[in-house]
C-alpha cells in the first residue's frame, strides 16, 4: 500500500503540474467555473496511478507521455461520473454537491461532453496512430458496455 501511495503522489504532482499547462490552450477554461471545479478536484486518481504502475512495470524510466495519458484518463473519468450522476440523479460525489445538483441538468450534460472533447483533443495529439486507435476502440467499448448496463437495446 505504501508503494501505491508513493506512486499516487507522483501522479497527483504530475497532474497538478501539467493540467493547467494543457488547459492554458483552451480559451474558455477560466470562464467556466463548473469546469474549474471538476479539474481542480480530480478525486483519488486510482486509474491514473495504475497507468503509472503499469508503465513502471515495463520500464524503470518514466514515459514522456505518461502525464498526458493520465490527464486524458482523468478527464474521461470525470465526464463519465458527471454523466452517471445525471442518469442516477446523484446528489453528492467526493463530499461535494454533484455538478447536476449544483448547476442543473443542462450545465452537467454540457460539461461532461466538454470534458470528453478535451480528452479527444488530447488523444489527437498522440503521435502513435496504432496506440491512439486502440485507446479509442477501448473507450468506445466501455461506452457500449455502459449503454447495455443502462438498458439500451444494444446487441
Amino acid at each position: 500500500m505504501e508503494l501505491f501511495n508513493e506512486i499516487n503522489e507522483i501522479v497527483r504532482n504530475d497532474y497538478n503540474n501539467q493540467v493547467l499547462k494543457i488547459l492554458a490552450g483552451i480559451d474558455v477554461y477560466n470562464k467556466i467555473p463548473e469546469l474549474k471545479q471538476v479539474i481542480e478536484s480530480p478525486g483519488k486518481m486510482i486509474r491514473s496511478t495504475f497507468t503509472y504502475i503499469t508503465s513502471f512495470l515495463e520500464s524503470e524510466e518514466s514515459h514522456p507521455n505518461l502525464s498526458h495519458l493520465s490527464i486524458i484518463i482523468e478527464f474521461i473519468q470525470a465526464a463519465s461520473l458527471i454523466h452517471d450522476d445525471i442518469i442516477d440523479n446523484g446528489l453528492y460525489r467526493r463530499g461535494r454537491k454533484t455538478v447536476i445538483n449544483e448547476y442543473g441538468l443542462h450545465s452537467a450534460l454540457l460539461l461532461g461532453d466538454y470534458l470528453i472533447f478535451i480528452a479527444m483533443r488530447l488523444i489527437a495529439e498522440v503521435k502513435a496512430e496504432e496506440k491512439k486507435n486502440k485507446f479509442l476502440k477501448v473507450y468506445l467499448h466501455v461506452c457500449y458496455i455502459c449503454m447495455k448496463d443502462r438498458g439500451l437495446k444494444a446487441s
